[in-house]
């Protein structure tokens, strides 16, 4: 009788497709879509409950086709609703018509409640919020009044009490620190604070036994969700090290290494890909919450939080371009190496063909733009750090696919994913959002003042101009990517060539402190004075029997530093010239 019973109350899931629809079609239901994460407490949580009440389960079964989708495993589908967060639960009509999005935990009886009141009126809900078609900027630099705005939204949401950005969610959030402390190394007071606050206020969501930091802490920095997420780790990793460049800060970098170290011992694969996410609990009857305060052993005792055994590239790129910041910061080969081996296993594991990367394993999944952009931002950073040959033409491979692939149809900007074939409804329109295209800008424009390629620099105002569209500018939202964006395609990367023996150790020093210099938009040539000059190089260096490095600005470049220590200041002297010379 309990095995009736368990099997009544158990829903048949389908895995979404455009076939899903038709299907719906032809059996006169609507669809309702829970998208979830694998790693997440409340999809659990209403796995358990509401899609175990008898009540939503005959609902479902009678009048639906029920779809669950790992969003970690479909990129394209989450790009489309990570705005209502995990769990999202989407109904649709079956021509693909949303008809309700729900953010969160929905309990069984106002689950049972909407669906029943679908039933009886499928028509969209009058809250629905209906994405509207982009119109493009018609420049793709900001004016000095919209870059005022932006500003002032950046500072105006700085949360004065706690620290960092956000009121309801406190986390590692990149870009508005990526800002302010660039910001702090040109002499910026304010944001050094902002900056420094927010990076000891996040160190409390740092795990201090296995390392990695949680996701986020709820109303303030103490009441930590423990799910651990590539992405975060990520930023994290980039962040603290970028920290420590600026502040001088040792706590910063010792942070950074701790997060590597996690990555290191739980997420890392033999193959050289990276596992993307740990659940924040062990079980149903073990939370993350009386788990993550224990130590090593009193840990192990309970188990072992889940981790997702998927290998994404994204998750390889991410990690990647994390380790070469850390490189960067610290000189540690054994980063570097580390993140050569992601990067060689997305191209022997995940390579599409045209220079794209596939998600996963499946060669006939839909591709999306976040895997190809990461191992192409990875490729490039690995060129910066070695100046290998190995990488460059990787990352400019990568670059003509995210053009080709997601940036060459009538919409605007770069979409998140290509449309699978035989999509419908919504489904046959592109989600495009201000976050993916604000990487693709930076990404491209930077190589395109590395190689001189102007189809890149073509790419990044492409992306840039949604980013500045009049619709995505009326946002209520703070924009630190728009603006980090902006500035660079603004003016040139810091630029570092470094000529004479290569090998011998005052070539090695000066191109470490090349890295070392706080600045997350470089460009770092090696030339042996023998061969071709680097590509799209205006400045004739002079040959040079002793390892010398050039500091060049858009209009000068700096006498011949031939010692390590004082390459910083030659820096930030030609950046300073080129800023009087280009005005505010």
């Amino acid at each position: 009788m309990f095995a009736l019973l368990l099997a009544a109350s158990l829903l048949h899931w389908s895995p979404w497709s455009p076939a899903v629809l038709q299907k719906a079609s032809s059996e006169h239901r609507l669809v309702l879509i829970d998208v979830e994460a694998v790693w997440c407490h409340w999809c659990h949580v209403m796995d358990e409950t509401t899609y175990r009440d008898p009540k939503v389960v005959k609902l479902l079964r009678e009048h639906f086709v029920a779809v669950k989708v790992d969003q970690d495993a479909s990129p394209g589908l989450a790009a489309r609703y990570e705005r209502w967060g995990w769990p999202a639960t989407v109904v649709l009509a079956a021509d693909g018509r949303e008809l309700v999005k729900l953010r969160g935990y929905l309990e069984p009886g106002p689950m049972a409640k909407l669906l029943a009141a679908l039933v009886k009126d499928p028509t969209p809900r009058p809250d629905l919020q209906v994405e509207s078609k982009v119109a493009p900027a018609e420049a793709p630099l900001l004016s000095a009044g919209q870059r005022g705005e932006l500003r002032a939204r950046h500072q105006a949401a700085f949360d004065e009490e706690l620290a960092g950005w956000g009121r309801k969610h406190k986390l590692i959030w990149a870009e508005p620190l990526e800002l302010d402390l660039l910001a702090a190394r040109a002499g910026d007071q304010k944001a050094a604070s902002r900056a420094r606050r927010t990076l000891d206020a996040a160190l409390s969501l740092l795990d201090p036994i296995w390392g990695g930091f949680y996701q986020y802490s709820v109303g303030d920095w103490n009441h930590a969700h423990y799910e651990k997420i590539m992405a975060v780790q990520a930023d994290a990793i980039r962040i603290y090290s970028l920290a420590y460049e600026v502040l001088s800060a040792p706590e910063y970098l010792r942070a950074a290494r701790a997060t590597a170290g996690y990555l290191d011992q739980f997420l890392s694969d033999q193959s050289g890909g990276f596992h993307g996410t740990q659940d924040a609990d062990v079980s149903a009857s073990v939370a993350g919450h009386a788990f993550y305060p224990l130590d090593d052993a009193g840990r192990r005792k309970l188990g072992m939080p889940r981790v997702d055994p998927h290998l994404y590239a994204r998750d390889a790129g991410l990690a990647a371009e994390a380790l070469v910041a850390l490189y960067g910061a610290s000189g540690e080969e054994a980063s570097l190496e580390r993140a050569k081996a992601a990067v060689r296993f997305a191209v022997r594991e995940r390579a599409a063909p045209g220079g794209a990367f596939r998600h996963g394993a499946a060669a006939s999944a839909q591709l999306a733009l976040s895997d190809t952009l990461a191992v192409g931002r990875a490729a490039l950073a690995l060129h910066t750090a070695t100046g290998d040959p190995e990488w460059l033409p990787l990352a400019e491979s990568a670059a003509g696919a995210i053009a080709a692939h997601f940036c060459s149809g009538d919409h605007a900007g770069c979409a998140a994913a290509e449309l699978e074939q035989g999509a419908a409804g919504v489904f046959a329109e592109p989600t495009v959002n201000a976050f993916e295209n604000a990487v693709v800008a930076r990404f491209a424009n930077l190589l395109s003042r590395v190689t001189g390629v102007a189809q890149h620099r073509a790419l990044a105002e492409r992306a840039a101009r949604f980013l500045l569209a009049p619709a995505v500018l009326a946002r209520d939202e703070t924009m630190p990517e728009t603006l980090l964006a902006d500035a660079e395609l603004a003016g040139e990367p810091v630029h570092v060539t470094i000529v004479g023996p290569l090998l011998d150790a005052g070539g090695r020093a000066l191109h470490a402190a090349a890295l070392r210099f706080p600045s997350s938009y470089r460009r770092v040539d090696l030339w042996d004075g023998k061969g071709p000059l680097p590509a799209n190089t205006k400045v004739r260096y002079p040959a040079s029997d002793r390892p010398t490095a050039f500091a060049c600005g858009a209009r000068s470049c700096s006498a011949p530093v031939t010692d390590p220590r004082e390459l910083a200041a030659a820096i930030e002297l030609v950046l300073k010239s080129s800023a009087r010379a280009e005005g505010p």
